[in-house]
């Protein structure tokens, strides 16, 4: 069982042109939110279990989410009060055992986990 910590992005007012207001993770790209990119890219590295800390509209991202189940991935939103760097987020996400943290600043189609 692989459990991963997808770290999406700060609030960015500077592109809310582009996101058309919504959070940075729910923006669109190539057809679909760079979220859906992320846990496409993580189920197909073998993950199982996702815990999404989310400090941008997290409740915008849960709704989107729903339960995971169109990936295949058992997926956990956890509101944080800013972005933590992977390394903070491991540190404070120990209990989860995470095999490890990325950060939604690019599109990682199969990452290393």
């Amino acid at each position: 069982m692989k459990r991963v910590l997808l770290i999406c992005p700060d609030p960015t007012p500077a592109l809310d042109a582009v996101t058309g207001g919504l959070p940075l993770a729910l923006a669109t790209f190539l057809g679909k939110p760079l979220i859906e990119h992320a846990l496409d890219g993580l189920a197909r590295a073998g993950a199982s279990h996702v815990r999404i800390l989310a400090s941008d509209r997290p409740s915008d991202i849960r709704s989107y989410l729903l339960s995971g189940t169109a990936w295949g991935l058992d997926i956990e939103l956890i509101p944080e009060p800013s972005e933590l760097s992977p390394a903070a987020a491991a540190e404070t996400h120990a209990a989860f055992l995470p095999d490890s943290s990325i950060t939604l600043s690019c599109l990682p189609q199969a990452p290393h986990i």
